[in-house]
């Protein structure tokens, strides 16, 4: 399984020609094969006797097909190739899936999907049944690796993504991962998947681990969530309910700003609440719920509001019952997106906010 995994790291996403895959994997293809899929055939292969040198394909309606040199003078006299060595083979994501699922323990998804990521949902783990975490198998393409494994990790936070080899996995990228608290696995190990284990670790690392917060507020008989509003500034957030009002930093609030570009699902999903936006799940979208309740845990924390959620489903999608004005951090981003460093940035006080009862919103799907 070990040259299994090495091979479809080679050859990635697109896959490769019947024959590459066959030289690559040698006496082991018949076992393996079964895990790839015919995509279409090619246009021209690799001259089997003079590496280096391509060999354009004629292919007629049946029968085998003709390789010629296309240089002048030819290097070598046309050749009959058999048909189905030029066959493109990718890898199999259902097959893939459900093997690893087998293998690891984890829960296969019904129907996966080619991801633009490189990462792909290929099904969950029920570690508790409120927080599925999402496991992702990394199938490279032909951009940067760790451009995409930094851009993938980003978009998986609290999931378990499985890499085929150790290659691009660098220190930066896993400290990364870390902070995310994103597990990593890689799957080429001389021991097979029988003793690979992908469960986080059940005790968090010393000094890592993320106290419960301090609640804002004490609620009072009445609260509701529709009564709170909370204000997106550039330095933090503030919350507002009943005549009553708090505020708290980013450092704080264990946030990076929603105008550094990367902050967390939590304040991504406020963020695009406060444009007015809708949340719409598939119910395999394991990880849009998981930043759905990571966002509902983060409020009631601090405003623990019994019998009654943040949250809402609307007949097009989620929404929230209170309200949320991203004015100021609209401002602040639209002023460093200018470039205008020269001018004092002052904002303006709030002229507006998202009334989740109002129908000018836009549907978005996570």
């Amino acid at each position: 399984m070990l040259k299994l995994w090495q091979t479809i790291d080679l050859f990635g996403k697109v896959g490769a020609t019947r024959a590459a895959w066959q030289a690559a994997l040698a006496d082991d293809f018949d076992a393996w094969c079964g895990f790839l899929q015919a995509r279409d055939t090619v246009d021209s292969i690799e001259d089997p006797d003079f590496p280096g040198e391509i060999l354009e394909l004629e292919k007629p309606s049946t029968g085998d097909f003709i390789a010629f040199s296309t240089a002048i003078p030819a290097h070598r006299p046309p050749l009959r190739v058999n048909r189905s060595l030029c066959v493109r083979l990718a890898p199999d994501l259902r097959a893939l899936a459900a093997l690893l699922a087998g293998k690891l323990g984890f829960e296969a998804a019904e129907s996966p999907r080619w991801s633009d990521s490189c990462f792909h949902e290929v099904g969950s783990l029920l570690l508790d049944r409120d927080n599925p975490r999402p496991v992702h198998l990394f199938i490279p393409d032909a951009r940067s690796r760790q451009a995409v494994m930094k851009a993938g990790i980003c978009c998986a936070p609290h999931g378990i993504v499985l890499l085929p080899v150790a290659a691009g996995y660098t220190s930066e990228v896993a400290a990364l991962a870390a902070e995310r608290a994103t597990h990593v696995r890689v799957l080429a190990t001389r021991t097979g998947l029988d003793r690979l284990s992908i469960a986080p670790p059940t005790r968090s690392v010393r000094g890592r681990k993320n106290p419960v917060r301090t609640p804002l507020f004490t609620p009072k008989k009445g609260w509701r969530w529709k009564d709170l509003t909370i204000v997106m500034r550039s330095d933090g957030l503030q919350f507002a309910i009943r005549g009553e009002a708090r505020f708290q930093s980013w450092a704080e609030l264990r946030m990076r700003p929603v105008m550094s570009g990367q902050p967390n699902a939590t304040l991504d999903i406020l963020g695009r609440l406060a444009n007015g936006e809708r949340l719409t799940q598939r119910r395999a979208d394991v990880n849009a719920r998981q930043q759905i309740s990571e966002a509902r845990q983060f409020l009631k924390e601090l405003i623990p509001i019994r019998d009654d959620d943040p949250f809402k489903k609307f007949s097009d999608g989620w929404g929230v019952e209170f309200r949320v004005d991203g004015t100021a951090a609209r401002k602040q981003v639209a002023h460093w997106e200018a470039g205008d460093d020269d001018e004092e940035f002052q904002p303006d006080a709030p002229r507006s906010a998202f009334d989740p009862s109002e129908e000018n919103y836009r549907t978005f799907q996570t």
